[in-house]
């Protein structure tokens, strides 16, 4: 039986190049993603320089096609979660999957929806508890208490 690990961790949709950069240090540690990223689940492995990319394509695209063009540039597609797809290679012949700034804002504008529902289901239902409990401006109760929901991490061996 293999070794896992699951990794409780968050990132906001604009990072996603920080997570890519995260989840190549765990393949340099010999964890390598299995599923993610609620949890992240790694199975060990021999350590290994890999690549990861994350994209979110479009809602209207060709999904079978759009893989197919991925695999066939070299990317594995390792899972997905919420629209999200996540890629890895261990080739360091394999293109970027986005080689221009155009593509790249649209990535981020098609996300920019999902945040704002995410950050107003999070924070409408707590107010009248900020509202109670704490002192200060509410504004900042908002802004410290997602700011704490972004920065959780809790690893689970």
């Amino acid at each position: 039986m293999s070794e896992r690990k699951c990794v409780f961790r968050l990132y906001t949709a604009w990072n996603d190049d920080k997570e890519e950069r995260w989840l190549e240090e765990m393949a340099r540690s010999g964890w390598h993603l299995v599923s993610g990223p609620f949890p992240y689940t790694f199975e060990r492995g021999a350590p290994a320089e890999i690549r990861y990319r994350l994209d979110y394509p479009p809602q209207d695209s060709n999904l079978p096609e759009y893989l197919r063009l991925c695999h066939d540039a070299g990317w594995e597609r390792v899972c997905e979660s919420a629209g999200w797809q996540y890629f890895r290679t261990a080739s360091a012949e394999a293109p970027e999957i986005y080689t221009d700034n155009a593509s790249r804002i649209g990535k981020y504008r098609r996300q920019m929806v999902i945040c704002l529902f995410l950050a107003i289901t999070t924070t409408l239902p707590n107010i009248p508890g900020m509202l109670d409990h704490s002192p200060g401006p509410l504004g900042h109760k908002i802004v410290i208490g997602v700011a704490r929901w972004l920065s959780l991490t809790l690893v689970v061996v």
